[in-house]
């Protein structure tokens, strides 16, 4: 399989893209707006976070499936296994940790405008094609991935 560079200041973005996902359902980005250094800083940040005790004063809360959800918290579809991996759930109204919050919400925001811009270039290159409006999530545990890789 051979996943597509496209760039993002190509006039041709919407129909590379395209043509991108239909090849192999995947894409990486260059040249996109969001800066790959406030990315790095951020991902740093948060590996303090979960390197720290205060994790556990944000337990994800199972109604809202939203904070830090720690190691063997979770198995995959029809498996009795528990997954190696902690995470956080984040979502536009999620309490974070107070050195994290404005950045997090910074980061969260410019790819929710990413992904819905692309989003809009994809559906006037599939005009028949109806695709889902990007929004926040009405169910909380349904996992869906547009992949982009920020380069």
């Amino acid at each position: 399989m051979i996943v597509e560079t496209i760039d993002y200041s190509s006039p041709s973005l919407g129909r590379d893209l395209k043509e991108s996902l239909r090849s192999s359902g995947f894409a990486v980005l260059r040249n996109q707006p969001i800066a790959p250094e406030r990315v790095s800083e951020l991902y740093l940040a948060w590996a303090e976070f979960f390197a720290s005790d205060d994790k556990f004063s944000y337990l994800f809360e199972p109604s809202r499936q939203e904070g830090y959800f720690p190691l063997y918290s979770e198995n995959a579809k029809s498996t009795a296994t528990k997954d190696l991996k902690e995470f956080f759930h984040v979502y536009s109204d999620a309490r974070l940790p107070p050195n994290l919050e404005v950045e997090t919400r910074k980061i969260f925001g410019a790819l929710l405008d990413l992904g819905t811009e692309l989003l809009e270039l994809l559906e006037k290159e599939l005009p028949k094609l109806s695709l889902i409006h990007i929004s926040e999530p009405t169910r909380r545990r349904g996992i869906s991935y547009a992949v982009f890789c920020l380069k």
